[in-house]
C-alpha cells in the first residue's frame, strides 16, 4: 500500500514520505516544529492524546498532528500494527484507493515514543456539524433547505458506498467529516482521523451499526427526524439487501443512539 512512498531518515527522525520527496526546508518545518516568532502557526483544539497545529509553507496550508502515548499497551499495538501515524496513512490510502477523499498525508514521522503526520489543509473547509448548525437557522430560505437536503442525500449515498465496499471508518463523528465547498454544484466530503479505518471482505454488522450511530449522534433541531430518514433512505440505495429489514435497523440505530446520548448527557449535562 505504501508503494508511492519511501522511507527516509532526517535529523534522527524516521520518516515515510511520497517518492517525490519534499524539500529539506519543508521536512525541517515538519520535524522541528514551530519556532519562536513564527506567525504562520495556529494551534488547533485536540484531544489529550494528540497535539495539532496548522502552519503555512509556500502559500499552502498544512496540519501537523502529533500522537502521544495513550497507555502502556500502545507499544504492543505499534509492534503488531505500526504506529498511529502509520495507521493513519494506511487508512487514508485505503479510502483513496476506493474513491473516497482524505486530506492527503505528505509526511509520517517518528522519533522516540511520539509519532506524527503532516497532511494538506482542505480548501474551503467546513465541518459537517458546523454546516448544519449554521444552516438550521436559515431553513426558511428555499435555497438553503434544498441544499441541505442534497447534502444529506449525498452523504447517505457516500456512507452507503463505503459500507457496501466493506469499509468501516474508525471514528465517524461529525467533526471527522469535512465539506469542501469549493464546488457548490457537488460538495466533496473529506474524511479525517482514519487510523482505525479498515476494509473487510464482509462488513461486520456491529461495525455498520457503530458508524450509523456515530453519524446519528447529534441532537435536534440541528437535524430533524425527516433529515435522518432522508439520509437512511439514500444509504439503503447503496445497500439494498438491508431494505427488507429497514425498520429493524432504524430501531437498532435509534435505541443505541439514545443510550449513548443519555450516557453522554449524564457525564456532561452542560453540553448538547
Amino acid at each position: 500500500m505504501f508503494e508511492n512512498y519511501t522511507r527516509y531518515n532526517f535529523r534522527d527522525f524516521y520518516l515515510v514520505i511520497p517518492r517525490e520527496t519534499p524539500d529539506a526546508l519543508f521536512l525541517e518545518r515538519c520535524c522541528l516544529g514551530p519556532q519562536p516568532g513564527d506567525n504562520s502557526v495556529t494551534p488547533v483544539v485536540s484531544s489529550a492524546n494528540t497535539r495539532i497545529y496548522r502552519f503555512e509553507y509556500q502559500q499552502a496550508g498544512y496540519f501537523h498532528k502529533t500522537f502521544l502515548p495513550r497507555n502502556w499497551f500502545e507499544p504492543v499495538k505499534e509492534f503488531f500494527l505500526g504506529s498511529r501515524a502509520e495507521r493513519a496513512l494506511r487508512g487514508d490510502l485505503l479510502l483513496q484507493a476506493n474513491g473516497f477523499a482524505a486530506a492527503g498525508i505528505v509526511v509520517v514521522g517518528r522519533k522516540g515514543p511520539c509519532n506524527f503526520i503532516v497532511s494538506r489543509a482542505v480548501p474551503h473547509p467546513l465541518k459537517l456539524r458546523q454546516y448544519f448548525q449554521e444552516t438550521s437557522l436559515l431553513l426558511k430560505a428555499p435555497a438553503t433547505l434544498a441544499q441541505r437536503q442534497k447534502i444529506i442525500r449525498q452523504l447517505g449515498r457516500l456512507i452507503g458506498k463505503m459500507h457496501a465496499r466493506g469499509i468501516s471508518h474508525g471514528d465517524l463523528r461529525w467533526g471527522n467529516i469535512l465539506i469542501d465547498a469549493s464546488d457548490t454544484a457537488k460538495f466533496r466530503f473529506v474524511f479525517l482521523d482514519n487510523e482505525r479505518t479498515v476494509q473487510y471482505r464482509h462488513l461486520p454488522q456491529r461495525k455498520r451499526l457503530k458508524n450509523l450511530v456515530q453519524l446519528n449522534m447529534i441532537l435536534e433541531p440541528t437535524i430533524s427526524r425527516t433529515d435522518r430518514l432522508r439520509f437512511f433512505h439514500a444509504y439503503l440505495r447503496e445497500n439494498p439487501l438491508l431494505t427488507a429489514n429497514r425498520r429493524e435497523w432504524i430501531t437498532r440505530v435509534l435505541k443505541k443512539t439514545n443510550k449513548r446520548l443519555t450516557r453522554r448527557l449524564r457525564k456532561r449535562p452542560w453540553r448538547t
